[in-house]
């Protein structure tokens, strides 16, 4: 194989010889290669072992591909040198510690749980447990708040929610939690905090003495500095008439910012409070329109801007009362109090859940190794020093993406190991996830930068543990130089504004090699007027991005999109290189909000498209109308879910029909609307009442029908959701509604595919029932993942989703979508450095006004999005390879065009830090140089499909599909025959049962463990009205764009603009989306593999596997759709293997009756779950029972004729369990007796004759008998 060219800054970096080294990687710069070459120059020149090192990549993913290129290289130079130590290395590898942060932290703080009070057994849990037991722990303790009826935690209740709404509050508590172990903090900080803000209102100090004023004060400053900038150079090309008119009006509007700064220069709020609010402006003189110049009018539009940009800031940050903000922070203070008692609370009793599992969460794993590394001065302690010596060079891939937390870890245990940092900050797009830029920028600002050779005169002998020194790697191999060009401008524009360092080294260099002849293309597309608009529409409207209803019609900038994909499918480059599907990329923002339309366009003109990652299966409109249904049966109240169902081919109410329901009733909820609707009227001799201007006409008899339709079934399929576990909710949703009989699914293969798998993955998580189903697959939203790789075309993803990839053709649309400023406009805000913030409720309660110590963090994270903004517009720029093209839908293209030439001009801190758009930074960077072929404008006006697809008949409503009549079932009893019993579930999993758990229940008599919220009947309705969702409709940001079209009350029917698809949308949007059977996103514990190994075994053709190999199983069991190809790779494979030899194995096979995965309902006296004799007693004579439900891996008739029960147990076998296999039976004995009992008990029951128990421990191949 020829030998790698490096350049001279890969070449330092690899043969590095100092001390602790931080490497600068741009984009497409080669920093895996350049990680790999200095891993292999180690073992090849030093006396090292890859045992000794110690190498963290951010994702699973990356640290797999850093293992295989290691030992690619280190493969050939075996071959080449047949050196036995690097032999010996490669035979290492598979041990050596390359991993996830955290991977790695588990794999060192395991031996040392034992100082924590854990057991070595103790694993990280999924996500989604987690996040359930999170939510449980958080209910718990505010339900028991709420009991005690505190005067400050109500308080804290009625300032974090409205209508002290229980899911908002413990939502918003649980995010509070999040951001606080994200920056390090526990509860007791809030401690701190509170204190802060009590002596602060004690003392009386002007606000600007605080910390809080800071980001004020930077806001002001630099709108007085770009406002008086370009007022005062405007000015200076006056024309002595325009001078004699306008000369005044600037003397004054330059009078009053110097008032102001003068103001802030005093450190006093208040006076600048009073200098915003005393403008003395007079009113502009008029110029003839033949006087007048372009200076005058670019005056006269600063001078607007300029006054509306200081009143927007004086409402928002300056209209606070000075006198007030002492109440305002002992308020806060005395809140923040309040809350640290019920996280704390909260703290222990999810610490209480977790250790009952044996699970932990990767915030323990951050917390635990804090304590355990770092002493109370922040000094690593002997223990970081223990583990540290196992290590000479710890590797750090994606620094730019740590926090201060485990930059704090790494250090700790880093007092001799030499520490490679590799990143780009420019590339740190993570903040939601807790990426703290500001960690690696610190490096590069404190350690000694290096040019390459520089580099090479450094040694050893330079090492320090907390010094170091830092090297660029600005050689970009990956775009061409268009690419490079464009995205040096935007970067040297927006960068020295963007809270990171940003020097000439920043600067991508081209060292692709030739030169492309594809410019870098902004496109403008000119937006459509909405119909009824007024001609002045303003210029707010006109940027406001993707806000436009264009009703049925294609959305224009899709269009433009789609077509030029097509010109270049058809036509190729411009030099004739042919492009296919695969080489195309549309990057967006966020693909969940406006993917479907790119999709759409391009399905139009037959252009292939896939989406990586995407979870195909919660996009598929069956599955869609199966949750519909779902979520309708466990709660009517949700107006999406109902409208959804009654949209669909199951009852065919159209958009028009579905708004005429609504109009009938428009203060109601949708199901109540439809249940007064479907009413049939009181008397039909009754008169009717005299029609007025405000009546609604009646709905059609075809309408009606459907709505009553839709009612009769609806209590029984309740009944199911509140008695049924999940699966069989939909075992009897399929059948009664006849789902595989509707036309997109008997006629699309896939649809029934998805159907199934929605079906499997309830088995797998529904246990609990269905609206603890519902609730885990809320948890998984932002999680899914499917396998999508048989699937080609044109890829459509997000823009982090793309980071570290690359594609010959690059689109980025929708640049001129305004930034989600989400982050800065909760109630309630917390800072690291500034504490927190909260909106407060008025004197009557009613109305939360904003505070200044809010309005303070507010901005601050205003100002860390839009630096995080940029950075995600680097990184989109920098996956083009060849070509590269942003578009962006405006008003008048050609205006908006000209104002950002004119305001390139100055392209202040101001000016860049309050662009809401992506557009306008683009814009601003391409006229801030002079022309070059490297770059143009295209300006796209009318019609953007080019060729309009043929129009075609509007096709016919679907038929709906009738229900069949679903049968009666009987159902478990709702209530025990005393409320003394409420806390003993009426229904429960075998896994949940031991001797003493009536006991645990009665003891939280408070928390209905277990129990059904719908399970009273008598509660029935006050449950479901306690718990409408008031905002589960459609989420704030979309609200106006679907919710408001579909129930404004001035327009008719026939005037609606919704599309009919709008439903499915915003199903789309808010069904929630599971990781379908794909495990954890860093690290795959044990349980994930033993579920892994649990589904082989439940679906597994046993004569197949008999014939063939557990290999050729996996893959037609992965061909057939029952596992995913990620689930295949979880799979102990040895393990099945054996278990294929095994005698059991053979039984089971030759087995004439053999049932798998068996499932059960059976009642249980409660009286065997309890310690209490005299508890015991009483359960008995009152008939208490538990209806007790579960799924057994096996029964079968064995060759003996007995029948023998079989449990499949993957538990971990450490080297001393495999030594001595006798013991090991004795502990999963001991481990798993109670639930096998029961099993047994239950299945002689059932079966009516005595059965034989054994466990199957696939660890060590045995069959183990229970007795």
């Amino acid at each position: 194989m020829a030998k790698i060219q490096y350049t001279p800054a890969q070449n330092a970096a690899i043969h590095w010889n100092g001390g602790n080294l931080l490497l600068s990687a741009a984009a497409g710069s080669g920093k895996t290669a350049t990680l790999t070459g200095r891993i292999l120059w180690l073992l090849t020149h030093e006396d090292v072992s890859i045992r000794e090192m110690c190498i963290v990549t951010y994702t699973r993913a990356a640290a797999a591909e850093l293992r295989e290129r290691i030992a690619a290289r280190l493969r050939e130079q075996v071959q080449e040198t047949g050196s036995r130590h690097l032999a010996g290395q490669l035979a290492e590898l598979s041990g050596a510690e390359i991993s996830t942060i955290h991977a790695f932290l588990y794999r060192n703080l395991r031996p040392l749980f034992p100082a924590l009070g854990l057991s070595p057994d103790f694993v990280i849990g999924d996500e989604a447990i987690m996040a359930q037991l999170r939510a449980e722990a958080m209910a718990e303790i505010t339900d028991e708040c709420f009991d005690r009826g505190e005067a400050d935690f109500l308080t804290l209740a009625d300032t974090l929610s409205a209508a002290r709404d229980t899911e908002t509050l413990d939502k918003t508590l649980l995010e509070i939690d999040r951001a606080l172990s994200s920056a390090g903090k526990t509860p007791d900080t809030l401690a701190e905090y509170a204190a802060t803000l009590s002596a602060t209102a004690d003392c009386g100090a002007d606000f600007f003495r605080l910390p809080q004023s800071e980001p004020l004060k930077a806001r002001l400053t630099a709108a007085l500095a770009h406002f008086c900038m370009a007022i005062t150079e405007t000015r200076m090309a006056f024309t002595p008439e325009v001078e004699t008119k306008y000369g005044p009006s600037a003397d004054a509007f330059l009078d009053w910012l110097h008032r102001i700064e003068t103001a802030l220069a005093g450190d006093s709020y208040t006076a600048v409070r009073d200098a915003l609010s005393d403008s003395r402006l007079p009113r502009l003189a008029t110029i003839q329109s033949k006087n007048a110049t372009l200076e005058s009018l670019r005056f006269k539009e600063l001078r607007n801007e300029g006054k509306k940009a200081l009143e927007t800031l004086r409402q928002s940050l300056f209209v606070f009362e000075p006198a007030q903000i002492p109440a305002v922070c002992t308020r806060t203070a005395a809140l923040l109090t309040a809350l640290a008692a019920v996280l704390s609370a909260y703290t222990e009793r999810y610490r209480t859940k977790k250790r009952a599992k044996g699970l932990l969460d990767y915030g323990d794993l951050e917390s635990f190794a804090l304590a355990l590394f770092l002493d109370g001065d922040g000094n690593p302690t002997p223990v970081a020093a223990e583990v540290g010596r196992k290590y000479k060079y710890i590797f750090i891939d994606e620094y730019q993406d740590t926090n201060d937390v485990q930059d704090a870890i790494f250090r700790a245990i880093s007092p001799c190991a030499h520490r490679f940092l590799v990143g780009d900050v420019k590339q740190s797009i993570y903040r939601f996830r807790g990426a703290e830029p500001a960690v690696f920028s610190r490096y590069r600002d404190r350690w000694t930068p290096l040019s390459p050779e520089e580099a090479a005169g450094k040694t050893d002998a330079d090492f320090a543990p907390d010094e170091g020194y830092s090297l660029f790697m600005s050689e970009n191999f990956r775009c061409d130089r268009a690419v490079i060009d464009l995205t040096n401008l935007v970067s040297a524009l927006l960068f020295p504004h963007g809270a990171i360092s940003y020097t000439d080294d920043d600067a991508l260099l081209f060292g692709k090699g030739g030169d492309g002849a594809e410019a870098a293309e902004i496109c403008l597309i000119e937006k459509p007027s909405r119909a009824g608009a007024d001609a002045e529409d303003t210029e707010e409207e006109a940027e406001a991005g993707d806000t436009d209803d264009s009703g049925d019609a294609e959305d224009p900038e899709a269009a433009y999109v789609a077509e030029r994909i097509r010109d270049y499918l058809t036509h190729g480059l411009s030099d004739g290189t042919p492009v296919t599907p695969e080489d195309i990329a549309i990057l967006l923002r966020s693909p969940e909000a406006s993917g479907e339309k790119y999709r759409t366009a391009l399905a139009k003109r037959h252009i292939p498209v896939t989406s990586p990652n995407a979870d195909p299966l919660f996009v598929s409109p069956a599955v869609l109308l199966a949750l519909c249904m779902a979520y309708t049966a466990d709660n009517p109240l949700r107006d999406i879910y109902v409208a959804g169902a009654l949209h669909s081919p199951l009852f065919g109410l159209t958009t028009a029909e579905l708004t005429e329901v609504h109009r009938q009733n428009p203060e109601l909820p949708l199901y109540i609307a439809v249940e007064t609707a479907a009413s049939p009227a009181e008397s039909p001799d009754a008169e009717a009442p005299a029609p007025s201007d405000t009546a609604q006409p009646p709905l059609s008899p075809a309408t009606i029908d459907k709505l009553r339709r839709f009612l009769a079934g609806l209590p029984e399929m309740r009944a199911w959701a509140r008695n049924l576990t999940a699966d069989r909710f939909f075992e009897r949703l399929f059948a009664a509604y006849r789902f595989f009989e509707l036309p997109e699914v008997a006629e699309d293969p896939m649809e029934a595919r998805n159907l199934q798998s929605l079906y499997e993955l309830s088995r797998k998580h529904g246990a609990g029932g269905v609206s603890a189903f519902l609730q885990i697959t809320e948890t998984l939203r932002d999680n899914a993942r499917m396998e999508n790789e048989s699937v080609s075309g044109v890829t459509l993803t997000s823009i982090h989703k793309s980071k570290g990839l690359e594609y010959p053709i690059v689109i980025v649309p929708e640049c001129a979508k305004k930034r989600n400023a989400r982050d800065e406009s909760a109630g309630i805000l917390f800072d690291s450095a500034l504490g927190f913030g909260l909106r407060l409720p008025d004197t009557g309660g009613f109305v939360r006004c904003d505070t200044i110590l809010r309005a303070a963090i507010a901005e601050k994270k205003r100002m860390e999005s839009v630096a995080e903004e940029m950075r995600v517009l680097y990184v989109a720029l920098t996956r083009a390879r060849t070509k590269l093209i942003c578009t962006a839908k405006v008003k008048d293209p050609e205006a908006y065009v000209e104002k950002y030439r004119m305001e390139a001009a100055y392209p202040s801190a101001y000016r860049i830090t309050t662009a809401d758009t992506y557009i306008e930074w683009l814009l601003l960077a391409f006229f801030s140089d002079l022309p070059s072929h490297l770059r143009e404008i295209r300006l796209i006006t009318g019609d953007t499909s080019h060729a309009q697809a043929k129009d075609t008949a509007a096709q016919p409503e679907k038929a709906a599909v009738q229900a069949e009549k679903i049968v009666e079932m009987p159902c478990a009893p709702y209530a025990y025959p005393t409320p003394e019993y409420a806390a003993i579930p009426t229904k429960v999993s075998v896994s949940a049962l031991h001797p003493g758990v009536v006991d645990e229940w009665l003891r939280q008599s408070d928390v209905a463990v277990g129990v059904d919220a719908e399970a009273d009947p008598a509660m029935d309705n006050t449950m479901e009205t306690d718990t409408a969702d008031t905002g589960d409709g459609i989420a704030a940001e979309d609200a106006p764009a679907a919710r408001d079209t579909e129930t404004d009350t001035e327009a008719s029917a026939a005037e609606s603009p919704v599309a009919e698809d709008m439903i499915v949308q915003a199903m789309r949007d808010h069904v929630p989306l599971p990781r379908f059977l794909t495990g954890m996103d860093e690290i795959r514990t044990p349980a994930d593999r033993g579920t892994a190994t649990h589904m082989f075994l439940q679906f597994a053709d046993f004569d197949r596997l008999w014939q063939t190999d557990v290999d050729t199983e996996l893959t037609r069991l992965v061909q057939t759709h029952y596992l995913t190809a990620e689930t295949t790779r979880l799979t102990y494979r040895g393990q099945l293997a054996r278990f294929r030899e095994s005698d059991l194995f053979r039984r089971m096979r030759e087995s004439r009756e053999i049932h798998r995965e068996f499932r059960f309902n059976a009642a249980l006296p409660a009286a065997r779950f309890t310690n209490d004799p005299a508890l015991r007693d009483k359960l008995t004579g009152d008939g208490i029972a538990l209806t007790v439900q579960g799924v057994v891996d096996c029964v079968f008739r064995d060759t003996d004729g007995t029948l023998t029960l079989v449990d499949y147990k993957t538990d971990h076998a450490n080297a001393a369990d495999r030594a001595d296999p006798a013991a090991f039976a004795d502990k999963l004995r001991m481990r798993h007796r109670d639930q096998l009992t029961y099993y047994r008990e239950i299945c002689e029951r059932l079966f009516s004759e005595p059965i034989r128990t054994v466990l199957y421990a696939t660890a060590v191949g045995r069959e183990i008998p229970l007795e």
